[in-house]
Protein backbone atom coordinates (compact mmCIF):
# COMPACT_ATOMS: atom_id res chain seq x y z
CA UNK A 1 0.00 0.00 0.00
CA UNK A 2 1.39 3.55 -1.12
CA UNK A 3 2.04 5.78 1.72
CA UNK A 4 -0.40 8.34 0.28
CA UNK A 5 -3.33 5.71 0.28
CA UNK A 6 -2.03 4.70 3.61
CA UNK A 7 -2.42 8.15 5.03
CA UNK A 8 -5.68 9.00 3.06
CA UNK A 9 -7.02 6.10 4.52
CA UNK A 10 -5.69 7.19 8.40
CA UNK A 11 -7.85 10.88 8.05
CA UNK A 12 -10.82 8.74 6.79
CA UNK A 13 -10.74 6.82 10.26
CA UNK A 14 -9.83 10.07 12.15
CA UNK A 15 -12.82 11.61 9.98
CA UNK A 16 -15.14 8.89 11.37
CA UNK A 17 -13.80 9.28 15.16
CA UNK A 18 -14.60 13.05 15.06
CA UNK A 19 -18.30 12.31 13.43
CA UNK A 20 -18.59 9.85 16.61
CA UNK A 21 -17.14 12.25 18.86
CA UNK A 22 -20.06 15.06 17.66
CA UNK A 23 -22.76 12.36 18.19
CA UNK A 24 -21.88 11.43 21.37
CA UNK A 25 -21.73 15.67 22.44
CA UNK A 26 -24.88 16.09 20.84
CA UNK A 27 -26.75 13.46 22.34
CA UNK A 28 -25.73 14.29 25.61
CA UNK A 29 -26.56 18.06 25.24
CA UNK A 30 -30.01 17.33 24.18
CA UNK A 31 -29.99 14.72 27.66
CA UNK A 32 -29.08 17.91 29.41
CA UNK A 33 -31.17 20.21 28.30
CA UNK A 34 -34.14 17.42 28.48
CA UNK A 35 -33.35 16.51 32.38
CA UNK A 36 -33.01 20.39 33.41
CA UNK A 37 -36.64 21.00 31.62
CA UNK A 38 -37.99 17.95 33.97
CA UNK A 39 -36.29 19.40 36.96
CA UNK A 40 -37.49 22.94 36.36
CA UNK A 41 -40.95 21.15 35.92
CA UNK A 42 -40.84 19.46 38.94
CA UNK A 43 -39.79 22.47 40.98
CA UNK A 44 -43.16 24.64 39.74
CA UNK A 45 -45.04 21.55 40.38
CA UNK A 46 -43.69 21.53 43.85
CA UNK A 47 -44.46 24.82 44.55
CA UNK A 48 -48.08 25.38 43.24
CA UNK A 49 -49.08 21.78 44.51
CA UNK A 50 -47.97 20.79 47.80
CA UNK A 51 -48.92 23.87 49.67
CA UNK A 52 -50.95 22.90 52.85
CA UNK A 53 -52.85 26.20 53.29
CA UNK A 54 -57.00 25.83 52.78
CA UNK A 55 -56.36 22.09 52.30
CA UNK A 56 -58.52 19.54 54.67
CA UNK A 57 -57.92 16.40 56.59
CA UNK A 58 -58.17 14.18 53.41
CA UNK A 59 -56.64 16.56 51.01
CA UNK A 60 -53.42 16.72 52.90
CA UNK A 61 -53.09 13.20 53.50
CA UNK A 62 -54.00 12.75 49.43
CA UNK A 63 -50.98 15.23 48.69
CA UNK A 64 -48.73 13.02 51.36
CA UNK A 65 -49.23 10.16 49.27
CA UNK A 66 -48.51 11.79 46.13
CA UNK A 67 -45.34 12.81 47.65
CA UNK A 68 -44.15 10.23 48.32
CA UNK A 69 -44.81 8.96 45.35
CA UNK A 70 -42.85 11.67 44.17
CA UNK A 71 -40.00 11.12 46.26
CA UNK A 72 -39.49 7.71 44.26
CA UNK A 73 -39.55 10.00 41.41
CA UNK A 74 -37.15 12.26 42.37
CA UNK A 75 -34.64 9.00 43.21
CA UNK A 76 -34.45 8.32 39.78
CA UNK A 77 -33.66 11.82 38.46
CA UNK A 78 -30.46 11.71 40.93
CA UNK A 79 -29.23 8.52 39.41
CA UNK A 80 -29.75 9.69 35.61
CA UNK A 81 -27.85 13.36 37.21
CA UNK A 82 -25.00 11.48 38.33
CA UNK A 83 -25.02 9.39 35.11
CA UNK A 84 -24.69 12.50 32.99
CA UNK A 85 -22.62 13.96 35.41
CA UNK A 86 -20.46 11.23 35.15
CA UNK A 87 -20.72 11.20 31.22
CA UNK A 88 -19.70 15.25 31.54
CA UNK A 89 -16.24 14.18 32.15
CA UNK A 90 -15.91 12.33 28.85
CA UNK A 91 -17.28 15.00 26.58
CA UNK A 92 -14.37 16.41 24.27
CA UNK A 93 -14.40 20.34 24.38
CA UNK A 94 -15.46 20.32 20.79
CA UNK A 95 -15.41 24.41 20.37
CA UNK A 96 -11.95 24.95 20.95
CA UNK A 97 -11.50 23.12 17.61
CA UNK A 98 -13.32 26.37 16.26
CA UNK A 99 -11.95 29.21 18.45
CA UNK A 100 -8.45 30.83 18.84
CA UNK A 101 -7.18 28.72 22.02
CA UNK A 102 -6.21 31.26 24.88
CA UNK A 103 -4.01 29.23 26.14
CA UNK A 104 -1.78 26.23 25.10
CA UNK A 105 -4.07 23.15 24.79
CA UNK A 106 -2.88 19.43 25.07
CA UNK A 107 -4.07 17.57 21.90
CA UNK A 108 -3.69 13.66 20.99
CA UNK A 109 -2.91 12.23 17.59
CA UNK A 110 -5.61 9.78 16.21
CA UNK A 111 -3.28 8.52 13.35
CA UNK A 112 0.63 8.02 11.91
CA UNK A 113 0.79 11.56 10.11
CA UNK A 114 4.14 12.74 8.14
CA UNK A 115 5.06 16.54 7.84
CA UNK A 116 7.59 18.17 6.74
CA UNK A 117 8.52 18.69 9.87
CA UNK A 118 8.80 15.64 10.78
CA UNK A 119 6.47 12.76 11.82
CA UNK A 120 3.22 13.07 13.99
CA UNK A 121 2.46 9.19 15.80
CA UNK A 122 -0.72 7.94 16.58
CA UNK A 123 -1.72 7.82 20.63
CA UNK A 124 1.49 10.91 21.70
CA UNK A 125 0.62 13.67 23.31
CA UNK A 126 1.34 17.49 21.18
CA UNK A 127 0.60 21.03 22.57
CA UNK A 128 -1.56 22.91 20.02
CA UNK A 129 0.19 26.29 19.43
CA UNK A 130 -2.83 27.25 16.42
CA UNK A 131 -5.80 25.96 14.88
CA UNK A 132 -5.80 27.99 11.76
CA UNK A 133 -8.70 26.13 9.44
CA UNK A 134 -7.91 22.65 8.58
CA UNK A 135 -4.37 22.68 9.64
CA UNK A 136 -3.18 22.83 13.42
CA UNK A 137 0.71 23.62 14.05
CA UNK A 138 1.66 21.66 16.93
CA UNK A 139 4.81 21.11 19.13
CA UNK A 140 6.00 17.41 20.22
CA UNK A 141 7.71 16.82 23.66
CA UNK A 142 11.17 17.48 22.37
CA UNK A 143 9.70 21.21 21.49
CA UNK A 144 9.38 20.76 17.55
CA UNK A 145 6.83 22.45 15.81
CA UNK A 146 5.08 20.72 13.31
CA UNK A 147 1.87 21.74 10.71
CA UNK A 148 -0.80 18.50 10.28
CA UNK A 149 -4.10 18.09 9.14
CA UNK A 150 -6.23 19.06 11.98
CA UNK A 151 -8.62 15.77 12.17
CA UNK A 152 -5.81 13.56 12.69
CA UNK A 153 -5.64 15.64 16.34
CA UNK A 154 -9.07 15.52 19.10
CA UNK A 155 -8.62 17.63 21.85
CA UNK A 156 -8.66 15.53 24.98
CA UNK A 157 -11.87 15.93 27.97
CA UNK A 158 -12.42 17.41 29.87
CA UNK A 159 -15.04 20.39 28.62
CA UNK A 160 -15.71 23.07 31.22
CA UNK A 161 -19.15 23.71 29.51
CA UNK A 162 -19.94 20.68 29.91
CA UNK A 163 -18.91 20.16 33.02
CA UNK A 164 -20.83 23.03 34.29
CA UNK A 165 -24.13 22.16 32.84
CA UNK A 166 -24.46 18.97 35.06
CA UNK A 167 -22.74 21.21 38.23
CA UNK A 168 -26.30 23.06 37.86
CA UNK A 169 -28.40 19.82 37.45
CA UNK A 170 -26.48 18.79 40.61
CA UNK A 171 -27.48 21.81 42.57
CA UNK A 172 -31.13 22.13 40.91
CA UNK A 173 -31.82 18.54 41.90
CA UNK A 174 -30.62 19.08 45.56
CA UNK A 175 -32.46 21.90 45.72
CA UNK A 176 -35.77 20.43 44.46
CA UNK A 177 -35.36 17.38 47.49
CA UNK A 178 -35.14 19.60 49.87
CA UNK A 179 -37.99 21.74 48.87
CA UNK A 180 -39.85 18.38 48.81
CA UNK A 181 -38.55 17.30 52.37
CA UNK A 182 -39.85 21.14 53.43
CA UNK A 183 -42.86 20.57 51.95
CA UNK A 184 -43.98 17.07 53.30
CA UNK A 185 -42.93 18.60 56.82
CA UNK A 186 -45.03 21.53 56.38
CA UNK A 187 -48.08 19.19 54.94
CA UNK A 188 -47.54 16.67 57.95
CA UNK A 189 -47.50 19.49 60.41
CA UNK A 190 -50.78 20.96 59.53
CA UNK A 191 -52.53 17.69 59.11
CA UNK A 192 -51.48 17.19 62.60
CA UNK A 193 -53.21 20.69 63.79
CA UNK A 194 -56.32 19.75 61.54
CA UNK A 195 -56.10 16.09 63.80
CA UNK A 196 -55.71 17.73 66.86
CA UNK A 197 -58.24 20.42 66.07
CA UNK A 198 -61.12 17.95 65.12
CA UNK A 199 -60.14 15.24 68.44
CA UNK A 200 -60.85 19.01 70.50
CA UNK A 201 -63.99 19.75 68.14
CA UNK A 202 -64.95 15.80 69.30
CA UNK A 203 -64.04 16.36 73.05
CA UNK A 204 -65.92 19.32 73.39
CA UNK A 205 -69.25 18.14 72.22
CA UNK A 206 -69.15 15.25 74.17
Amino acid sequence: MSQGWKEYLNLLICEENHLQNMDEYHKFQKEARDTQDLLKRLDTEINQKYNPDFKDQYQLEGLLTDLNDQSRVMDSFEERVKALQNRSLQVLPLKYRRTAPQKLLPIEALCDFDTDAGQIHRGERYTLLRNNGQKWDVKDSSGRTMAAPAVCFIIPPTDPDSVAITDNLVSQQEANKQKLASSKTALQSRLADLKKDSTSGQDNTV
